[in-house]
């Protein structure tokens, strides 16, 4: 049985990241796309915040590559977990560049809305993030 449009979906976004394909991540999206980050506490609304994101996020980070580890969904939701590498090379938002490399894992919940993300959810450990960047003790040094 073959995959269905939540994942289909969810697996080409995150491989268009990797080619760092700006207009063909944001065909992923519906135009008033909301992306929720509860880590940073962040919410983007619509296109352009997206793309603006993306555009940060590549900058701070050139090499940065995301790997699905697995994905489930039908044809209106899909959850994927994932695992983000990259180098710190420049500042992101309040995080200075440190020259670490980082491997975040994480999940993604998406809902689509015809055949496009309608709302993203992206739930990541900023504590983990932190420490590989050293900008963190480590846990248990206290």
């Amino acid at each position: 049985m073959g995959e269905v449009e939540g994942v289909l979906v969810l697996r080409r976004c995150l491989e268009e990241f990797n080619r760092r394909d700006l207009e063909r991540v944001a065909a992923c999206y519906a135009d008033d796309v909301e992306h929720v980050v509860p880590a940073l506490g962040m919410v983007w609304r619509g296109l352009a915040q997206r793309r603006a994101e993306l555009s940060r996020l590549w900058l701070a980070s050139p090499d940065a590559r995301v790997r699905l580890v697995e994905a489930h969904g039908d044809g209106r939701h899909a959850a994927g977990e994932w695992v983000l590498s990259g180098t710190s090379e420049r500042p992101y938002r309040d995080l200075p560049a440190t020259g670490r490399r980082f491997e975040l894992a994480g999940v993604t919940c998406v809902t689509l809305e015809q055949g496009r993300i309608r709302r993203q959810v992206d739930y990541w450990d900023l504590a983990t993030l932190l420490r590989q960047l050293g900008l963190l003790a480590p846990a248990g040094t206290r």
